[in-house]
């Protein structure tokens, strides 16, 4: 469940994210963040397929507040980014574009 959520990625890779209320609802974890930190991943259709390019890691809350200021090397070209928002270890908790 996200309370809110809004981002950017630049063509030149910069990428700022804001969440508020990223948080698990189902038992054992129910109604918070369990992760110290988020990072942003960009997903680009290239050529050659899919390529995924993701920030370093940003701190976040157990309320599952975070900012990611960050800045990843796009693929060239970089077709329909979607940005994921992430655990460190790569499983996504959210993602722009829904209806793409």
């Amino acid at each position: 469940m996200i309370s809110t959520g809004s981002g950017t990625v630049s063509q030149r890779g910069a990428v700022d994210v804001t969440v508020t209320g990223l948080i698990i609802t189902v038992p054992p974890i129910n109604g918070r963040n369990p992760v110290p930190f988020f990072k942003a991943t960009v997903s680009c259709i290239t050529p050659s397929g899919v390529v995924n390019v993701s920030t370093a890691n940003f701190p976040a809350n157990s309320a599952g507040d975070s900012q990611i200021h960050g800045a990843v090397d796009l693929p060239r070209p970089c077709k329909h980014p979607i940005v994921f928002v992430a655990a460190p270890t790569g499983q996504w908790f959210a993602s722009s574009n829904p209806d793409a």
